[in-house]
């Protein structure tokens, strides 16, 4: 990674004040994502190219009154790149260079059928004979024997996602009087912008199997046997075949904000409103005026997919503050604000109907039988009358100084959040739950019928799926935080220690719906909400993965006479929530995010350790330094495991996927002159 920063400061006047700055950042990743039995020639790299600029710039008017400016443009453009790029480009008028498999994409190696498989005599016999070859040209060698089931030639595709960010913020600050009371008034308006822009291209022609004539072609009327079959990005195909660009989604975002800060006496209060709308912009249609949906289909062009009213982003706050000795406080606040669904646009965007991976057949000399675009997301329609994710959260709390050197902290907190989209099946209330032994959906829900009563009508007018973006009926999170924190300052010593006892708990649990944790999942996206088993009503009420009901922390550190300061931190945190999934009950043999028992119904061990630290200073001649830093972490080396598999179908069902990291020694020295 390499990284430059720089920054200007500039002050044209007493009054005026200007600061420009730009960050640049480069960073390569090289040989990742090499399985067991695959050559290290499919290796994978990413990149991630970050630039940062800002100006941003103040006026003092007058005494009391400042005007101020930021602009920010952020880009981020990142992807995955295969090590080893091929030169074939994939066409549906070429062929497929048989003798040459691991020059022509990502090739995984078959392995021989068995008379349990499943297949007839004459199938395995045919398959197993054009494996063979393969296996021994290809495979990999175990115990002398040449073996299938790996991977050779290079990844399989380029996978290219871009980001940018603008926005520009103008704020108004007025000190006045006015009786008794002292007034700080803050007045602002901003303009967001966010883009994204995803790619995909196949590396050759992307991942290659051996079918064996198993299959037939999928062309109607067709019987031809598939030999080999070939996954590709549409996106890479030739000019001339129908061609597609990348898939640009947006979103603008406008804030208008207005704030009081009131001083009486020993109160002070603060009163204020941030009002907003959010537009999200898809590509692949435009208005077209007596169509049902609005809409006509135009591949690469923009429209706007969805966008807020003003009424439905109105987020109050109010807190006070009551000073009621010269260092000791209480203090009460309350805010209700809506979080951006900056992801949005990209999930539902039309245009990811024409930008499917195309599913390509071969017969046995290796040329092109038929194609076709492989099932898979699609343009989304959204409900009506949204209501933006909302979160409601008030704080009580206090500040007490005992002394001047011991100060007390504690505080209660409650937040809520409600009104979550998700891309749901427009029919999910309507879902059969006949002959599976789940309870299915509650009646009041299943009342309310379809999202969009009019789906299948826009679906043959303009395609799209069978998904839309709605609400989650009845979704919601709540969590409760009670803390109390004392900090201690002494003459040659600092203590600070802390205990938390929270509550997480509700239905929508967006980090816990893959097979591992935190897979950067996005609103739209997720695999909550896609059939039984993953709705609200099938067990997903209950102790959400981030639940973490009980933290103590301790931090503190001695300065001893020889200019040395020894620490030590002490942590103890309660384990990770964890439910059975078992897709049996809901009718499937998937189990991901299909909950057996209520959520967060077992936990995993809690866990604590002890890190020391040393520094040393060493001061020479001058204004030059020297310090060396030991710093031990684990000390008690506690590998507490966590992430328990959460899969009844498994072996493993229950045993820990995740450990806590095992004690370290870290060594440090840094020169000051």
């Amino acid at each position: 990674r390499d990284e430059y920063f720089g920054k200007l400061t500039w002050a044209p006047t007493d009054d005026i004040l200007i600061n420009i700055s730009q960050r640049t950042s480069e960073k390569t990743i090289e040989g990742r994502s090499i399985g067991a039995f695959e050559t290290d020639s499919v290796s994978a790299g990413d990149r991630a190219d970050q630039d940062i600029f800002t100006l941003d710039g103040s006026w003092i008017v007058g005494d009391a009154t400042t005007l101020s400016f930021q602009y920010s443009k952020f880009e981020l453009e990142s992807g995955t790149t295969p090590d080893n790029a091929l030169s074939v480009v994939p066409s549906l008028t070429s062929q497929l260079d048989l003798s040459n498999l691991d020059q022509m994409g990502y090739f995984n190696v078959p392995s021989l059928l068995d008379a349990d498989d499943n297949y007839t005599a004459e199938q395995i016999a045919a398959f197993n004979a054009g494996a063979m070859p393969l296996i021994a040209q290809y495979g990999y060698s175990e115990n002398g024997e040449m073996l299938g089931g790996g991977g050779v030639g290079a990844y399989y595709q380029y996978d290219n996602i871009d980001f940018y960010r603008d926005s520009f913020e103008l704020n108004l600050e007025h000190e006045f009087s006015w009786g008794d009371t002292y007034h700080t008034l803050h007045v602002g308006g901003e303009w967001k912008e966010g883009k994204e822009v995803l790619a995909r291209l196949s590396n050759g022609w992307g991942a290659i199997s051996y079918v064996g004539g198993l299959d037939e072609s999928l062309e109607e009327g067709s019987s031809t046997p598939v030999i080999y079959r070939a996954r590709v990005q549409q996106m890479s195909l030739v000019a001339g075949e129908d061609a597609v660009s990348a898939i640009n989604s947006e979103m603008e975002t406008l804030n208008f904000e207005i704030n009081d800060t009131i001083e009486v006496g020993d109160w002070t209060y603060n009163v204020g409103v941030l009002v907003s709308r959010d537009t999200w912009y898809g590509q692949g249609l435009k208005s077209a005026s007596g169509t049902l949906s609005g809409y006509e289909l135009a591949p690469g062009e923009k429209y706007k997919m969805y966008q807020t009213d003003w009424s439905d982003m109105i987020q109050p706050r109010l807190g006070v503050n009551w000073n009621y000795a010269e260092q000791d406080s209480v203090f009460a606040n309350f805010s209700m604000y809506n979080p951006e669904a900056s992801s949005l646009a990209r999930a539902a965007s039309w245009d990811r109907n024409t930008r499917a991976e195309i599913e390509v057949e071969f017969d046995e000399a290796g040329n092109v039988i038929y194609a076709e675009p492989r099932q898979g997301s699609s343009g989304k329609v959204f409900a009506d009358n949204l209501k933006p994710r909302q979160i409601k959260e008030f704080t009580l709390g206090t500040t007490k100084y005992v002394g001047s050197d011991l100060v007390l902290r504690a505080h209660v907190r409650h937040r809520k959040a409600s009104h979550f989209w998700e891309d749901m099946p427009n029919n999910a209330r309507l879902t059969d739950y006949s002959g599976v032994d789940a309870e299915g959906v509650p009646q009041h829900i299943a009342d309310k019928g379809l999202y969009v009563e009019n789906l299948a009508d826009i679906r043959d007018e303009i395609g799209g799926s069978s998904y839309v973006i709605a609400e989650v009926d009845g979704g919601e999170t709540k969590y409760w935080e009670a803390s109390i924190e004392a900090e201690y300052l002494g003459e040659n010593s600092y203590i600070n220690a802390s205990y938390v006892w929270s509550h997480y708990y509700g239905n929508f649990d967006q980090d816990n719906t893959t097979a591992t944790t935190d897979a950067n999942t996005f609103i739209g996206s997720s695999n909550y909400g896609d059939g039984r088993g993953r709705y609200p009503w099938d067990n997903k009420y209950g102790t959400l993965s981030g639940d973490k009901p009980h933290k103590l922390k301790v931090y503190g550190y001695y300065t001893v006479p020889w200019e040395a300061n020894i620490g030590a931190y002490f942590i103890f945190q309660s384990g990770k929530p964890w439910e059975a999934w078992d897709g049996s009950i809901y009718g499937y043999s998937n189990g991901t995010t299909r909950y057996g028992e209520p959520a967060g119904s077992r936990r995993s061990p809690s866990h604590w350790q002890l890190d020391l630290n040393y520094t040393q200073d060493f001061t020479f001649s001058g204004d030059m330094e020297l310090q060396f830093r030991a710093d031990i972490f684990n000390i008690f080396d506690r590998q507490t495991g966590y992430n328990n598999n959460p899969y009844v179908s498994s072996e493993t069902f229950g045993e820990y996927r995740n450990y806590y990291s095992p004690r370290r020694v870290q060594l440090s020295f840094n020169f000051k002159f």
